[in-house]
């Protein structure tokens, strides 16, 4: 099958780059005209592991090829999905600019019959909204199915989920475009969903909402374990444990960020209430996560008072690890905290050093360093604030003997406190209440 794929973002180019490897044939368009290029140039210009040798094995075997064109892959392509960027309006409601953009430009260069997918994630309706502007555009003769199979993908997982998927939801309707759907999804051995569009675009929202909700529900589990002295690592089992509730995504942390959950948790929350529904469930979820940087400045800051002139190491910008990603990141707002306190701040990811620099601009007392351990030289604190493996498997011993002060705060609980505490240091932890009598407080 020939596909077109509108969008070469971290949904459209993973998607694209998959399909490529079942046997299909893919023209994707991209408007920006730097992104375009680096991609001509066979450079993915994110990082998602896997990906770059995808693209290459798509590129080099001919099934891939990338246009600024959108009448190459409309007179191609039977199946065109839609992976335009749906950011956080002004307002909090999806701002869905793109998509509009994409409908009429679909409307000016449509050929006959299309099936039009939309990957991207959007309200509950969006589906009509776009089918009206082609049908504006194009004429009420316009030949078209318009369906909605949303994507799952997890940044750091993606290429491994687009292969591996726990289910597809296909929100579809007629027999002409579930025929196609079938022929695509075909070779996915996993459950299928099908269902109207609408209910599809819902069911985004209200999957990554409840992700959402693990997440923060976490959180205040930690914070019950401080205050109350339970141990969190076995509550968490013991709660998980259950095969209704599970440990995925039932971890505390610096708190969920990235392109996806908090705008969806924001616009989830506005259709929501726009519909007459009261969510303050999800209002309570975004105020426990917007919490939880500086919940975790706050532990430093008791430990280093004042903290003005203090060098002080961040260990992770990326919102996760696997990606560089710093939208919406935690380290975002824990560097900020720092930095109006006073502290000298030193930043350290093994892939977001560039990222994070181009969104959170210069600062008199903000450096960055591209070695983790040079990076907490001299330092009087060590935020760790994403979990990656670099620094599950730090080399402790050297890292002890290169800070200045023993100070650990462990956003992501990725030490064992008595192996911390063997080595000599002052190690403090979300959701760990503790009274050691060396405790200096």
């Amino acid at each position: 099958m020939i596909l077109g794929i509108i969008g070469s973002g971290p949904v459209g180019l993973v998607t694209a780059a998959g399909f490529c490897a079942l046997g299909h044939e893919v023209v994707c368009v991209e408007n920006d005209p730097r992104r375009l290029e680096q991609l001509a140039g066979g450079k993915v210009p994110f990082y998602e592991p896997g990906l770059q040798e995808l693209v290459a094995q798509g590129v080099g075997q001919g099934r891939l090829r990338f246009t600024g064109n959108l009448r190459e892959a409309m007179q191609v392509a039977t199946v065109v999905l839609i992976c335009v960027g749906t950011p956080e309006g002004a307002d909090g409601v999806a701002d869905l600019s793109q998509m509009e953009s994409a409908a009429a430009e679909i409307a000016d260069e449509l050929p006959g019959y299309r099936l039009l997918v939309e990957k991207s994630t959007v309200p509950i309706g969006t589906h009509r909204q776009i089918a009206r502007i082609i049908r504006n555009r194009a004429g009420p003769d316009a030949e078209f199915d318009l369906a909605c199979i949303p994507e799952f993908l997890r940044e750091g997982n993606a290429v491994r989920d687009f292969f591996n998927p726990d289910r597809i939801i296909i929100g579809a309707a007629g027999a002409r475009s579930q025929r196609l759907i079938d022929d695509l999804y075909g070779s996915f051995d996993c459950p299928k969903v099908w269902t109207d569009p609408g209910t599809a675009e819902l069911i985004k929202y209200a999957s990554n909402a409840f992700l959402a909700l693990k997440i923060s529900y976490a959180n205040l589990l930690s914070d019950v374990s401080e205050a109350t002295g339970a141990n969190l690592g076995q509550l968490l089992e013991g709660v998980g444990s259950d095969s209704r509730i599970g440990r995925s995504f039932f971890n505390p942390g610096a708190g969920y960020g990235g392109s996806c959950l908090p705008k969806d948790m924001q616009a989830f929350y506005h259709l929501s209430t726009g519909a007459g529904v009261d969510a303050a469930l999800l209002a309570e979820v975004q105020r426990i996560n917007q919490r939880r940087p500086a919940r975790i400045v706050a532990k430093a800051r008791r430990r280093l008072d004042p903290m003005h002139g203090r060098p002080v190491t961040v260990w992770g910008l990326s919102f996760k690890p696997g990606t560089d990603d710093v939208r919406s990141a935690p380290s975002l707002e824990v560097v900020r905290l720092l930095l109006d306190a006073g502290a000298r701040v030193t930043g350290h990811d093994p892939v977001a050093i560039a990222s994070f620099q181009q969104t959170f601009g210069p600062h008199p007392n903000l450096r960055y360093c591209p070695d983790m351990y040079q990076a907490a030289t001299g330092s009087q604190a060590l935020l760790v604030i994403t979990e990656w493996d670099d620094y599950r498997s730090a080399n402790l011993t050297r890292l002890r003997a290169a800070m200045a002060s023993p100070l650990i705060v462990d956003g992501r609980r990725i030490y064992d406190p008595q192996t911390m505490d063997a080595l000599g240091f002052d190690y403090e932890a979300l959701g760990l209440a503790r009274r050691d009598e060396n405790r200096r407080d």
